[in-house]
């Protein structure tokens, strides 16, 4: 009886301890964002069309294993220098603060919750859609 509850707690837990952690507060509502995505060694940035300030991603690892895959597939056979941005509309909300450690060289955070679309930049600018 108490392993069914100990892996029922975890499975409703551990999801809600993610999103809500210490330091994660939430700064706005959730919402989409098409946004120039840059993805590479130590780096993991959105730059919302249109904006100047850069973000810096936090997402879970399964999100982050999916914006690298969705990029690796349509930047494949493609002779493109490291770290060049693509287009993403991804889905989340804006949190408190710069952080610590990589974001803290930016201006802010973005959790990302879910992957709605990668696309090529076209010259290097957001598509007009």
């Amino acid at each position: 009886m108490w392993f069914r509850f100990a892996v029922l707690l975890a499975l409703v837990a551990a999801p809600l301890f993610f999103l809500f952690r210490a330091g994660d507060e939430k700064t706005g509502d959730t919402n989409s964002l098409g946004a120039r995505l840059t993805l590479g060694h130590e780096v993991r940035t959105l730059q919302a069309c249109g904006e100047e300030r850069v973000l810096w991603i936090v997402a879970e690892e399964a999100v982050l294993q999916r914006l690298q895959e969705d990029v690796a597939a349509l930047t494949e056979g493609l002779d493109l220098p490291p770290y060049t941005p693509v287009f993403a509309v991804v889905t989340g909300f804006q949190l408190e603060g710069p952080g610590s450690g990589f974001a803290a060289d930016y201006d802010g955070r973005f959790r990302v919750l879910f992957v709605e679309r990668i696309a090529l930049l076209e010259d290097g600018e957001c598509p007009q859609d």
